[in-house]
């Protein structure tokens, strides 16, 4: 379990996310997806973090999805798709 926090755009350090990982009960391999998850997660924010209101998200490892897939690579398939490539 993890939590991601980010302070806001009304503090006195706009848009710093950070996460913060519980360590209780995870094994080195459930710490490291624990923390590659947050890291991804934390990317996903960077461009628009400073815009966000003060929040605290806590995920557990079932939350998220296993991996991330870009918007080019779904809009590739949805494109295939739509012609007829793949099914």
């Amino acid at each position: 379990m993890y939590t991601l926090s980010c302070s806001g755009k009304s503090t006195s350090t706009p848009g710093a996310c950070t996460a913060t990982i519980v360590h209780e009960g995870l094994n080195e391999e459930g710490e490291r997806v624990a923390r590659e998850r947050a890291e991804a997660q934390l990317s996903l924010l960077k461009d628009i973090q400073a815009d966000l209101e003060p929040v605290d998200a806590v995920f557990y490892s079932h939350d998220v999805p296993w991996q991330f897939v870009g918007h080019e690579y779904i809009g590739a398939l949805e494109d295939a798709a739509s012609v007829g490539e793949c099914e």
